[in-house]
């Protein structure tokens, strides 16, 4: 830039002004006006020190320059900037100095000063000078400023880091307390329920004694009735009743032991046909009384002796044909066949009724406790926990029941329970 344009960008900058020589130092003086509207001047260093303090006590803030005669009495140049920069190490430092002064210069240099103008000061050297302090000046504080954003940048992001992580950790307070309360009313819930059937089985237990009494009695009853059929018959309903009471509270139970995972199953040698007729047999009345046709078909050649719980076997199979029997209607038919695969070394039972059937859709859901038709399970009677119950008797023994069904036409299930023979 010309000196017009570089006397008017100055003009703002304030500088201190450091000579000995009063002749020098009044006519560097008034070249230094030329370019700056505030020029202080001391006479030696630690006049020059001490000012130097002072404006920055005064100002909170520093000179944009120092221009310091390098030889002076009592501090000279060099330790001025040496003091000055240990105070403010940024500091601009314009040293003049004669041409025979050399190797002190570079001892400056060493001190990070690196401006410089030879005695005598022309203006021509001096405007140079000037405009590369000036040039340096303007980029440091461009420097600063870029430093300053980044530095508000950063603050403003922090604290906005520190809100967001306020409004997390105030987030999962909430959610940890939601947690807190939801998990206390699971757990409350818990209560109620493990209560709840807790009561059922307790109450199931407590019955089993009067009802087996009833049982017991009804049955001495029906011998001693045998020629009285009114007197009979009465008797014959409170056995069956009672005796299908029996069933479901022994269902409770059992379902509550599967619940609790304390089901055992006992593994025993028994005779597969005997045990097997004797299970299919006992439907044959209820099956009659529907006038259903009832066909059975039991494999000749089963193993004599098989390994397994045949109270837990006979009791799936019975469920499967009780509720074939339950939901095929009058003058249906049933069908149970039984074999052994040597193969597989699975008994395999299936049973086969011309009921109402099950759509496909809703297959999945018959062996839960929740029946696919609540309607269907009202209009033939239950509770609805045997097909559940033989569900889960199956995986505990780890066999398979399988279903087929089309509604209105029928169903077939087949059940397979892995036997060893012995």
């Amino acid at each position: 830039m010309d000196i017009t344009q570089l006397q008017k960008a100055t003009k703002s900058l304030q500088i201190l002004y450091v000579e000995d020589s009063l002749v020098i130092r009044k006519a560097t003086h008034k070249m230094l006006l030329n370019y700056f509207e505030i020029v202080d001047v001391a006479k030696d260093g630690a006049e020059a020190f001490e000012l130097y303090v002072t404006h920055y006590d005064n100002m909170q803030s520093f000179y944009d320059i120092v221009i310091t005669d390098l030889e002076m009495p009592h501090m000279d140049g060099k330790e001025l900037s040496m003091k000055i920069m240990d105070y403010n190490y940024t500091q601009e430092i314009i040293v003049i100095s004669s041409v025979g002064e050399f190797a002190r210069l570079v001892d400056l240099m060493n001190l990070g000063v690196k401006k410089f103008i030879s005695k005598p000061i022309e203006e021509q050297q001096l405007s140079e000078v000037i405009e590369q302090v000036y040039n340096d000046i303007t980029l440091k504080k461009l420097q600063e400023s870029e430093m300053q954003d980044v530095k508000e940048y950063n603050e403003r992001l922090k604290v906005k880091e520190q809100e967001q992580k306020k409004v997390i950790e105030d987030k999962v307070i909430e959610l940890q307390r939601y947690s807190d309360a939801l998990e206390n009313s699971l757990t409350e819930l818990r209560k109620q329920k493990k209560a709840k059937e807790d009561f059922f089985i307790n109450i199931s237990h407590e019955m089993k004694t009067p009802l087996n009494s009833i049982l017991g009695f009804s049955a001495m009853l029906k011998k001693r009735l045998a020629d009285d059929e009114k007197s009979l018959l009465m008797a014959s309903t409170i056995y069956e009743t009672g005796n299908d009471l029996n069933k479901l509270i022994e269902s409770i139970i059992d379902l509550r032991k599967i619940q609790d995972h304390t089901l055992e199953l006992v593994e025993v040698a028994f005779h597969p046909h005997d045990e097997i007729t004797k299970c299919i047999n006992s439907y044959v009345k209820d099956s009659f009384a529907k006038n259903q046709k009832y066909e059975t078909f039991i494999e000749s050649e089963l193993p004599q002796t098989l390994l397994g719980d045949p109270k837990r076997i006979t009791q799936v199979i019975g469920i499967v044909i009780e509720n074939a029997i339950k939901f095929t209607d009058d003058e249906g038919s049933i069908g149970v066949s039984v074999e052994y695969d040597a193969s597989s070394e699975c008994l395999v039972c299936q049973v086969k009724d011309s009921g109402i059937g099950i759509a496909k859709e809703q297959q999945s859901e018959i062996f839960n406790i929740e029946q696919l038709d609540a309607q269907a399970n009202r209009a033939h009677e239950g509770a609805g926990l045997g097909l559940n119950i033989a569900s889960n008797l199956m995986k505990i023994m780890k066999g398979k029941i399988q279903l087929k069904s089309v509604p209105s036409k029928g169903s077939v299930f087949k059940l397979e329970f892995p036997l060893k023979k012995i």
